[in-house]
């Protein structure tokens, strides 16, 4: 059996119009647009200090039980820790969609008053014991967690996720 075989293969396409197509890269993605725009920073900046109250006051109840050795209710305040971080993180995963929603709430519920509570905590306090919706105890789980840095770990982790994502984009 006499098989040649030809190094390189001669190719059977004769002209560039006949060669297969080359790889391209996938297109890129593109932007929600104004109103998905709109859209996510309003459900960004109505979820955030619902998930902001619900973890501030699951993290006070829990704080009571090693202060007081008390052994009451354990379930409720870990569903709040856990609901509250649900719905951060649900608010850091919008930045996937639009990246603005996120970054506005990081800013409106996180960094800025983390950073008016660090530098006047005496106004501070005031303002949220002032706030007439809350109950006493969210009221206080929220004062401890402004004047503790917890709003600013917050704004910045949600600045973070919404610059990642619109970098990413880039």
């Amino acid at each position: 059996m006499n098989v040649s075989y030809q190094y390189p293969p001669q190719s059977t396409y004769r002209s560039p119009q006949d060669q297969p197509p080359r790889w391209s890269p996938p297109p890129r993605a593109r932007g929600a647009g104004v109103l998905g725009t709109a859209l996510t920073m309003i459900v960004a900046l109505l979820i955030t200090p619902v998930g902001i109250g619900l973890f501030a006051d699951g993290s006070r109840s829990t704080d009571r039980w090693e202060t007081f050795s008390d052994s009451g209710d354990r379930l409720g305040p870990n569903v709040q820790i856990v609901g509250g971080a649900i719905l951060l993180l649900l608010v850091a995963a919008l930045a996937a969609y639009a990246p603005t929603g996120t970054v506005v709430a990081g800013w409106v519920w996180g960094l800025i008053p983390g950073a008016v509570a660090l530098l006047f905590p005496g106004n501070a306090l005031r303002a949220i014991r002032d706030i007439p919706a809350l109950p006493i105890e969210t009221r206080l789980a929220l004062s401890v967690w402004a004047t503790d840095g917890g709003l600013l770990l917050i704004g910045a982790l949600l600045l973070g996720a919404g610059l990642a994502s619109a970098l990413r984009r880039r």
